[in-house]
Formats: C-alpha cells, structure tokens, sequence
C-alpha cells in the first residue's frame, strides 16, 4: 500500500515537471553512509549480569550509490529551482559483529535551490520526504524519511558534463527487521558524504 502511494506521487512530480521546458540534470555519486546518534543494549553472552543502561551502537559505514536526476523549474539567475528525484541505495551495515545485515534504499522527491547557477562552481540545497526501504537477512520494513543535505556542482569544459561533491541527511524511524532488535534508538540518520559526475541537457 506504501509503495504504491509513492509510484502515484512520483508519477504525479514527473507529470507537473515535464510541463516545463527546462533544463534537466543527472547525478550520479559514489560514497558512504554512516549513522550516528544510535544507542542501543550491550552484548552479554560472557557476563553473567547484563547492565541495563544502553550503549552507542551505530551501524557500520557502507559502500553507497546515488542518482538524482533534477528538472529546472525556474531560473532567477542568483538561483535556480528544481524538482529532484534522488535514489540512494547503501550496501550491507549492521549494528553489531552478532547482529544480522541489512542493506537500504532511500527515495526522496525533493526541491533544490542551485545558487549561482550561470557560475563554475555552484552551491545548492535540498529538501524533501519519501520512503525507505530496510532490507534484512528475514524480514524487510518500510519508513517515510525525511532527506535534507547539500553541495556543489562544478562546470567542466564539455556543456553536458560536471562535477558534483554532496552531503544528504536520510531520517528515519528505526526499523522492524532483526538487525535493530537490541536498539533503543527510535530515530536514525543515514548520513550519505560522495561525489561523483553530473550530465546537463534540455
């Protein structure tokens, strides 16, 4: 039911965006995610008495890929707006040497606002919510998400080719899969730092 809702709002995005005749972009980046924040109960099997008070217990760091692909909405010359679809998926984390792994998708339609788009080097910021995706070793569970994050994009010399350097913030609310059973932590950041190329067109 939660899939399908998201197939219907980003059928809904692409259908008001291709009203306009803009320009487009797609990124692609290479990175890692990492948690912080996370706290959860300690590991006991050679202790007789477990103590009570939790412990941090972030997930591990992981190989991850993004694609977001971008239509200009409107041009202000100081700054541009966009409609952007970023896909991020990271690799197998767990939260402990005993804990199972899991792997996660993101999907966050989000505005962006480019600064100094006419430049070479150029700021921008994004905003959205969407849906993620927890795959673990038995069991899978889906959380809205909250993606917040920004960077840069540089020019290159060929029109249809750049540069991007990006940091993304994907919120979540912790997840029902085996992996997260000894955490106590009710939220998570997935926190994706890459880089990677962007292509331009209209």
């Amino acid at each position: 039911m939660v899939g399908n809702r998201f197939a219907v709002l980003l059928v809904f995005l692409f259908l008001a965006s291709a009203g306009f005749a803009q320009a487009n972009d797609v990124a692609v980046s290479f990175g890692g995610t990492f948690s912080s924040g996370v706290s959860g109960q300690q590991f006991c099997e050679a202790i007789p008495v477990c103590p009570t008070n939790p412990v941090p217990r972030s997930p591990t760091p992981a190989f991850s890929v993004e694609v977001a692909y971008a239509n200009r909405l409107a041009n202000f010359r100081v700054a541009s707006l966009h409609l952007e679809f970023p896909v991020m998926f990271a690799t197998s984390r767990n939260t402990g040497i005993l804990d199972p792994g899991f792997t996660t998708f993101f999907f966050t339609p989000s505005a962006r606002v480019k600064f100094l788009p006419s430049s070479s080097v150029s700021p921008f910021l994004s905003a959205g919510g969407g849906l993620a995706r927890f795959f673990g070793e038995t069991k899978a569970d889906s959380k809205g998400t909250f993606q917040v994050g920004g960077g840069l994009d540089f020019k290159t010399r060929l029109p249809l080719l750049g540069f991007r350097i990006e940091a993304r913030d994907f919120m979540t609310g912790r997840p029902e899969i085996p992996s997260f059973n000894s955490i106590t932590s009710g939220r998570l950041q997935n926190i994706f730092v890459g880089g990677g190329i962007t292509l331009h067109w209209r």
